[in-house]
């Protein structure tokens, strides 16, 4: 998806702000809610052209498109519908996620209990594939990894315990 910020709606982005501009399309864009992300911007801010008034910004991804993690856009500045400038936006995209770890050091082969496990929230820059949800039940199973207290616990360090007949 591509932002055009037209110089009538260039009045929300403070002094035309290619970093500003940048941070309105990730906002606009990205599945997370605004109070869970933190965009960091990993490349210098330059200066916007002169006669900011007419000048029309361009916002459009280049390359990986999950609003987390390191994420670069492209920033094309048009003035009367020429392009006078396109800059490169480093970004580093960090969500608030709730993430599933040990309560206390725990050894290897455990039988989990709901004391062994807490929620915590994190920023994160990138998701474990093998991330649990809060939501999914960790009570009961074996756990096949010794973990320190406060590491995340992944569904690969898993096993499902024997039911008892």
């Amino acid at each position: 998806m591509t932002l055009f910020i037209e110089p009538s709606h260039a009045m929300d982005i403070p002094n035309h702000s290619i970093h500003a501009a940048v941070q309105r399309y990730i906002e606009t864009n990205m599945p997370w809610t605004p109070e869970t992300v933190r965009v960091e911007f990993l490349s210098e801010e330059t200066p916007s052209p002169a006669n900011h008034s007419s000048l029309t910004f361009r916002i459009e991804p280049a390359g990986n498109q999950d609003y987390i993690g390191d994420m670069s856009f492209l920033a094309r500045i048009y003035r009367g519908g020429s392009l006078i400038k396109t800059e490169t936006v480093r970004t580093r995209i960090k969500v608030l996620r709730d993430i599933v770890v040990a309560a206390r050091s725990l050894p290897s082969g455990t039988v989990l209990k709901d004391s062994d496990v807490k929620t915590v929230q994190r920023w994160v820059h990138r998701i474990h594939p093998q991330s649990l949800s809060p939501i999914e039940s960790t009570t009961g199973k074996r756990l096949t990894t010794q973990l320190p207290s406060g590491a995340e616990i992944l569904a690969t360090m898993l096993k499902e315990t024997p039911r008892e007949k």
